[in-house]
């Protein structure tokens, strides 16, 4: 992909904020401003906006480019792609229309049906997918005329226009029971084939014995040849080496040598660690361990075009909400940290993409989510760090200048840390959104502002020449690709009080609009009246909103919840564990009130399990805490004598109390030795504080209960 596909060069024909134009002049005045001419294709009038209004319109999603090679019908993946290959050999998928489009691309041959028979007949056994049958000539000419271009051969074009989705091949359940019974086929090579088969089979009969007593059609179970070609099929190195060593894995390692781009936005490694930093919770400020960060670096310019810390290890929702913040202006940023001078000038969408070698960045969503917005992805060999010595090097840059410089870093090994009686952890004071402010300081300040010998250069100063030379690459629709970049929840029933997901509710004023376009088209026979099955994705990161797809007007349509005091920044990982959480404890609650106790609760738990005091101010939340433990215990321990003197309840009684545990009652005389002197309530610390947390022994009047006592003994 050429690297000014979506440069505002002249001619180029997009909408802005809903105005179809094309790109008329562009103008630098003499303050060193850049404004862009645009002419309105209705009227042909001529307006202008500066670049920073137009990165404003980009980064709120209200600039799009027009696409000549898109077709009406073209869908996303999931939409119109099943599972599994139906039994037609007139199907063709989105994978075998791509690869025989490439295939010719790279070696054309003559178009009459002769030669594009022969040409199929030869190449179609070394079909990755192995297809049903052999395109015919008229299909592969269709393909090649209308699926796009040489070199822009992308998933979205050659989705299926004209045959209609099939079910999958296996059922879910027994793609689970495969999935089971395969792991230990990968970790012991004593395990066969046919011992994975055997174990699906028995599962598959069991299903099947479950079904037949509540009258559902039994499942088909899978073949051996099946089960073989699916074990093949997912041998990758790591499986490879797990079962048969290193010495046979050796054949999935590539020998290349290290990525050498010419121009900024051609190649960004993506990569993780966790931080050598541990850090307080912004909410219960307790220590809540070490984050992790994942960063994208443009590897001609050594520019960071992204920075996301979380607490979520390396996976695919870090991984595609990196890759939002890669192609997003910071302009937001700024004005989130005003008191950092400079701005981040570095973003846009890449041209390729350079990731671990993990199951999560190596699936289908990443790689198909970023070819349909024009992303290669490229994965580093595995154990082989100095393909990416680009990020490591970073990373020991960041901890070198930043990290290790703050308290509660780790700068040393554990066993050398324990060796000079230091814990990170006790002397952590840096919250979470402050060290995310610190590596913002840290990039745009001075690592992007510094001599960096690798490219012998600044990196801005590197990033704004080539900038000059080559351009920004945007992205042709910005709010199709967050969606894009965004996790698949499902097919899910919406109806007028909007769409139940993750035990939440979601809708907006947009769902007449949803209703009044999907209702018409929607199955009414086995549905429910006034309801209607759609697609729904949503943001990990952050559960207060999803998008529905609108398949009548090709576009998505985002939801608010409508617990959004609860849901706000809040992620799917956190939310699941409160309300898990809630489950075990018996608590069930229904309204967003209930749902914030429950999390509240969920954090006290998180409390409960760290041993070290608050930060800071511990020793005197501490001395206060137990100056207010130690009134409410003295005037129980009054109450109480008070209680003992009037008779009205025998000491056993008091002791059995709940608030028995705070109080040393009278010692009474024993045999031979005298009496004892009657000893003070001796309150610790412990019990101090839990007798302060009691909200219905500290607020207890307890001369009144005794006359409420007395009271009832004489009406008895």
């Amino acid at each position: 992909m050429s690297s000014a596909q979506n440069n505002l060069q002249v001619g180029r024909k997009l909408v802005v904020r809903g105005r179809a134009c094309a790109v008329l002049n562009q103008i630098h005045t003499d303050t060193g401003e850049r404004l862009i001419q645009f002419m309105a294709d209705d009227d042909h009038s001529v307006f202008r906006l500066s670049q920073a209004d137009f990165n404003a319109a980009y980064n709120e999603g209200a600039v799009v480019w027009s696409d000549h090679l898109a077709h009406a019908a073209d869908k996303l993946a999931e939409f119109d792609e099943p599972v599994g290959a139906p039994s037609s050999p007139r199907y063709f998928s989105r994978n075998v229309r791509r690869w025989f489009c490439e295939q010719f691309d790279a070696c054309p041959v003559s178009k009459s049906d002769a030669s594009l028979m022969a040409w199929a007949s030869s190449i179609a056994p070394q079909c990755p997918d192995q297809p049903l049958a052999c395109p015919s000539p008229g299909a592969i000419r269709d393909w090649l005329r209308s699926r796009g271009m040489p070199g822009k051969r992308r998933p979205k074009y050659m989705g299926d226009r004209l045959v209609p989705c099939a079910s999958p091949r296996l059922a879910p359940e027994i793609e689970q029971s495969l999935s089971t019974a395969a792991e230990p086929f990968w970790s012991d090579r004593r395990v066969t084939v046919k011992d994975v088969f055997a174990t699906v089979a028995v599962d598959v009969h069991e299903m099947n014995r479950v079904r037949t007593s509540r009258g559902l059609p039994e499942l088909k179970r899978p073949g051996l040849s099946t089960i073989r070609r699916r074990l093949t099929r997912h041998a990758d190195y790591d499986r490879t080496r797990s079962r048969q060593g290193a010495k046979v894995a050796k054949m999935f390692k590539p020998l290349r040598a290290g990525v050498e781009p010419t121009r900024i936005l051609e190649t960004v490694i993506i990569d993780s660690t966790i931080v050598d930093c541990h850090v307080i919770d912004d909410v219960n400020f307790v220590p809540v361990g070490r984050p992790w960060l994942t960063v994208a670096i443009d590897v001609y310019s050594r520019c960071i075009l992204a920075a996301h810390l979380s607490f979520t290890p390396p996976s695919l929702e870090t991984a595609m909400a990196t890759l939002r913040q890669v192609c997003t202006e910071k302009s937001s940023l700024a004005a989130k940290y005003p008191n950092i001078p400079h701005v981040w000038p570095a973003f846009g969408v890449p041209e390729t993409v350079l990731v671990d070698n993990s199951w999560e960045q190596s699936g289908g969503s990443f790689r198909d989510a970023c070819a349909d917005v024009g992303i290669a992805v490229k994965w580093a060999p595995v154990k082989t760090p100095e393909y990416k010595g680009v990020g490591e090097r970073f990373f020991k840059t960041l901890n070198t200048g930043c990290i290790h410089k703050l308290a509660g870093s780790v700068p040393m090994p554990p066993e050398q840390l324990r060796k000079h009686g230091i814990d990170p952890q006790a002397d952590a004071v840096l919250l979470l959104s402050e060290l995310d402010e610190l590596i913002y300081h840290y990039v745009v300040e001075i690592y992007g502002r510094n001599y960096h010998s690798g490219i012998r250069a600044v990196p801005e100063d590197a990033w704004r020449r080539n900038e000059k030379l080559y351009g920004i690459s945007y992205a042709s629709d910005l709010r199709s690709l967050n969606l894009s970049l965004s996790k698949l929840a499902g097919t899910f029933t919406l109806d007028r009080a909007g769409i139940q997901y993750l035990d939440l509710t979601y809708r907006s004023d947009d769902v007449f609009d949803l209703l009044n376009d999907l209702l018409p088209l929607a199955p009414k026979r086995g549905k429910r009246a006034g309801t209607v099955d759609v697609k729904v994705k949503y943001w990990p990161e952050d559960i207060s909103k999803i998008s529905v797809w609108n398949d009548v007007r090709k576009t998505y349509v985002t939801l608010d919840c409508t617990q959004q005091l609860y849901t706000r920044n809040l992620s799917e990982h956190l939310h699941k564990k409160a309300t898990q959480f809630a489950i075990d404890a018996g608590l069930k609650f229904s309204t967003e009130v209930e749902r914030c106790e429950a999390l509240v609760a969920f954090n006290a738990k998180i409390r409960s399990f760290v041993t070290h005091r608050l930060i800071g101010n511990r020793r005197q939340s501490q001395r206060l805490l137990q100056t207010e433990a130690a009134s409410v215990a003295s005037a129980t321990a009054r109450a109480t004598q008070d209680f003992n003197e009037r008779n009205i309840v025998p000491i056993e009684t008091v002791a059995n109390r709940v608030d028995a545990r705070a109080m040393k009652g009278p010692v009474r005389a024993s045999a031979g030795r005298g009496p004892k002197k009657v000893s003070r309530p001796v309150i610790t610390d412990r019990q101090a504080a839990e007798t302060a947390q009691d909200s219905s022994l500290a607020g207890t009047d307890w001369i009144a209960l005794i006359d409420e006592v007395e009271s009832a003994g004489a009406d008895q």
